[in-house]
């Protein structure tokens, strides 16, 4: 897994629970797992949990975001 150092993830950045980070990027936990196994998803690992930074959400959907041809 990625694990982001802990200086690169804000002091107040959230953060969330691999089963609820999962909806919120309309993937399924086996998808953000494979994205982390893959260098995608930098994730933090505490205790043995495994959170997604709100920083890291924020990234995947923007880098997901296609606006549309109406968009001025």
């Amino acid at each position: 897994m990625v694990i982001k150092e802990k200086s690169q993830v804000g002091i107040n950045d959230r953060k969330f629970p691999l089963r609820e980070a999962a909806p919120m990027l309309g993937r399924s936990e086996k998808t953000l797992r494979n994205w982390t196994a893959a260098g995608r998803l930098a994730v933090l690992n505490i205790r043995g949990r495994v959170f997604v930074p709100e920083s890291e959400i924020l990234r995947i959907l923007g880098e997901s975001f296609i606006p549309s041809r109406d968009a001025a």
